[in-house]
């Protein structure tokens, strides 16, 4: 029987690819493949994290949440938003 490996992603990796979503220049699902990320809503997960929202909270859409944010701020403000 095979093991399920676990892939832990640093949040710099994650950050990037939530912003190369929401910029439009790739789909969650077109990043997935890219980036070979595990998991169908790994990326949406992402996204509800970085706006603040409970992990698979269902219906929740972090995208307008994310969009309002300020581009230039850095991890530790983004860490301290979702606080």
């Amino acid at each position: 029987m095979k093991e399920k490996i676990t892939k832990r992603y640093d949040n710099s990796f994650k950050r990037q690819i939530v912003l190369e979503v929401l910029s439009g220049s790739v789909t969650k699902e077109e990043a997935r493949i890219r980036y070979n990320i595990g998991g169908n809503s790994t990326i949406l997960d992402w996204m509800r994290d970085y706006a603040g929202l409970k992990m698979r909270d269902a219906g929740s859409d972090p995208i307008p949440i994310l969009k309002s944010m300020d581009k230039s701020q850095d991890k530790v403000d983004l860490k301290e938003r979702i606080k």
